[in-house]
């Protein structure tokens, strides 16, 4: 853009405070830390089968390649299975590694270790996964397959926002779809995690430290303060990397902690666009009828969130908050429903609810 200096300081460039740093590339980022003597290299083991339960997990083909060294899965956490801390007001019990039903393709089951980042992730598709299929339920990976095959067991009713009931002249109806979105941040999710006599060192890309120092304690019954959680900088985020790092950070720990090794997680985009949830996608309809002039006299707005398998990230009450925008709500109904799908938890992603709220009624706008 044009710099006018007489408007100064409108129009004033203003350098970013890590400008140069990251320009040079001095600017250290968690992968960038050097690596220590024993250091191991984890990979996710992922499970395939989808409303099929796990009956044996065998990583003797793995470990049997040079330089593999451990395999870790659910019955090795000395603590909870649970990502989301129960201390937090989650509703839903999110696990590190999946103990039962596989609720999405790519579900984690395991961790495998080695001494470097390439056979991490070519021992990983070795370990055979055994399963047991506990249902024949179709698969619907999003809320579009459900509403196209008007599957309405999946719906979880919400609030309704209402601001009264009145009648106009002329009809406007429609459907607003908005797909989900990968956060596309430059760096994936990782975490690094270095054994000490008292506890761990954990540098973990979260933009929730306190979380995954609470999920670590409980997931390998050590205490809080035994934790050192450090970030330096994150290599983008948007709300990727709030809630999500914290499965990546229990998984790391936990093969740091009975490794007694430093262990380094780096997921290769493959795995974090398989496993990591995107933005929260919903479908809305609407029913508007306006006057002659074009003066909305009611509007109904039925939108339904598609969460992936768990509810625990959710945004509907931000969408109530923002729907209105600058307009005048009197008349107007709002109703969310909440979708399980069998994918991976969906979360938040950059403007959660104000972007999806302000979509569907600019929408709606454009539209009458």
């Amino acid at each position: 853009f044009d710099t006018i200096e007489k408007n100064w300081p409108l129009t004033k460039y203003v350098p970013k405070i890590e400008a140069l740093p990251q320009t040079t590339g001095e600017a250290q980022f968690i992968n960038d830390l050097a690596p220590q003597p024993g250091e191991l290299f984890a990979a996710f083991v992922l499970a395939t089968e989808v409303h099929s339960k796990i009956v044996g997990l065998d990583a003797s083909d793995a470990l049997k390649l040079p330089g593999v060294e451990l395999f870790y899965s659910a019955k090795d956490i000395p603590g909870i299975n649970n990502f989301v801390t129960p201390k937090l007001p989650f509703t839903e019990v999110e696990e590190i590694f999946c103990s039962g039903e596989i609720l999405f393709h790519s579900h984690p089951v395991g961790l495998i270790l080695a001494e470097s980042f390439e056979l991490a992730q070519k021992a990983a598709k070795l370990v055979r996964i055994s399963y047991e299929k506990v249902s024949d339920r179709p698969v619907y990976a999003t809320v579009k397959m459900i509403m196209d095959n008007d599957n309405r067991d999946r719906f979880v009713e919400s609030a309704t926002k209402k601001s009264g009931e009145l009648s106009g002249t002329k009809i406007v109806k429609g459907r607003l779809e908005l797909a989900g979105q990968y956060h596309y941040h430059m760096e994936t999710q990782t975490c690094i995690c270095v054994p000490l006599e008292d506890g761990l060192d954990v540098y973990s890309s979260t933009q929730w430290m306190d979380l995954v120092q609470i999920a670590i304690a409980d997931s390998l019954l050590i205490p809080m303060n035994s934790i050192n959680v450090r970030v330096r900088r994150l290599g983008g985020s948007f709300g990727g990397k709030a809630l999500r790092a914290t499965q990546v950070a229990c998984a790391c720990a936990l093969a740091a902690h009975l490794s007694r090794r430093t262990v380094r997680l780096v997921l290769p985009m493959e795995t974090n666009m398989a496993m990591i949830g995107k933005r929260i996608g919903n479908i809305a309809d609407y029913n508007v009828e306006v006057d002659q002039n074009g003066k909305i006299i009611k509007l109904e707005n039925d939108f339904i969130q598609d969460y992936g398998n768990s509810i625990n990230d959710t945004i509907e009450y931000l969408i109530y908050r923002f729907f209105a925008s600058c307009y005048d709500s009197k008349g107007w109904k709002n109703t969310g429903k909440s979708v399980k799908t069998d994918a991976p938890t969906n979360t938040w992603c950059r403007a959660p609810g104000s972007t999806e709220a302000i979509a569907m009624v600019e929408n709606i706008m454009e539209h009458i």
